[in-house]
């Protein structure tokens, strides 16, 4: 729209793989990445979140973001995901629904003053925002959440993970939660556990059980952790 030209054309026959799928009787799921996005980014730098030098911030792997405060970035990630559902998938899941994480996240400048009630207010409202839009479209939605939404203390400053995520915010607009529940992301003392990295069993139903509390009926499909990190290794056994 507007004569944006942003386009990304590594990518396959969608269109093909959803007849593929169907016919196999497979429930189908598009997961979408929101607010990490260097196409949009550098396609429209307006939009973008900008370091203290007015260019384009970045994170520690070189992406860039979309400016999570501005409802042009929400119009387009909602017309993108109503585009994909109307493709025939059962299921749309926003990823990356957040603020950045990861790299100097002290140098980015956005649209607006940015604290924990602004991001967690922006974050919410875009969510509402799709799933009133999505609605239209009969597809299911989800949300992937980072773990520790399921159980850190939400009276601490950054009870929002610094990231503007909070499971009590965005489950009641959510058909399925999916908090990435991967041991090797947890530190020591979280969820009560010594060594949580080497605990999936409970890391995995601690977190699910404090997800179910927090999550008010709306139903947690976690990820599960598949790879292995720091040296330790994750195959079988652990994901079983």
């Amino acid at each position: 729209e507007d004569g944006m030209d942003l386009q990304h054309t590594d990518i396959i026959d969608v269109r093909e793989l959803v007849r593929d799928l169907k016919s196999r009787n497979i429930y189908t799921i598009a997961r979408l990445v929101m607010f990490k996005d260097d196409v949009l980014a550098e396609g429209k730098p307006e939009w973008a979140v900008h370091n203290g030098s007015g260019g384009l911030w970045r994170d520690d792997i070189g992406s860039a973001y979309a400016d999570p405060f501005r409802k042009e970035v929400w119009d387009y990630n909602v017309a993108l995901a109503k585009e994909v559902a109307e493709l025939g998938f059962d299921e749309i899941q926003f990823d990356y629904l957040r603020f950045p994480s990861d790299g100097n996240i002290f140098d980015t400048h956005y649209i607006q003053e940015e604290s924990r009630a602004t991001r967690t207010k922006a974050i919410q409202g875009f969510v509402a925002y799709a799933r009133q839009e999505l609605d239209k479209t009969g597809a299911f939605f989800s949300l992937d959440l980072f773990g520790l939404t399921t159980s850190i203390d939400l009276d601490m400053k950054y009870g929002d993970l610094g990231i503007g995520q909070q499971l009590v915010d965005l489950a009641p607009f959510a058909d399925y939660i999916s908090p990435m529940i991967y041991p090797s992301t947890y530190g020591s003392g979280n969820l009560g556990l010594a060594d949580p990295k080497r605990d999936p069993y409970n890391v995995v139903k601690i977190s699910v059980a404090d997800g179910r509390e927090r999550a008010n009926g709306t139903l947690i499909r976690p990820w599960l952790q598949h790879y292995s990190l720091f040296g330790i290794e994750f195959g079988v056994d652990e994901f079983r």
